[in-house]
């Protein structure tokens, strides 16, 4: 009984390993001077670097999208418009990987 327990538990985390993600999920709330952005139409841009923060790009792609009556927006890093490389060829266990959002009114 105990080794097919152990053999179960190693079969669920390579399972577990080897699944890449299909996007990630990704809210933010936009605020100005006056308080939220609401209502307005947004370019997103995000980038996943390597190593740091400062790192090479892995991927980036863009988003057009709009707030809400809160300023806040949703999107799925991921299946924006790629800019450069692939989101589901990313090496996720390579090292760390930083996101950088970038925000266009």
């Amino acid at each position: 009984m105990k080794k097919a327990l152990f053999i179960a538990a190693v079969f669920s985390a390579m399972l577990v390993q080897a699944q890449v993600p299909e996007g990630i999920s990704y809210q933010a709330c936009l605020n100005g001077n006056d308080g939220a952005v609401a209502y307005r139409d947004v370019l997103v841009k995000f980038s996943i670097l390597k190593s740091s923060g400062q790192g090479a790009a892995v991927y980036s792609e863009s988003h057009n999208t709009r707030t809400n009556s809160m300023g806040r927006l949703e999107v799925e890093i991921g299946r924006g418009t790629p800019l450069s490389g692939r989101f589901d060829t990313i090496d996720w266990l390579s090292g760390d990987h930083y996101l950088k959002s970038e925000f266009s009114l």
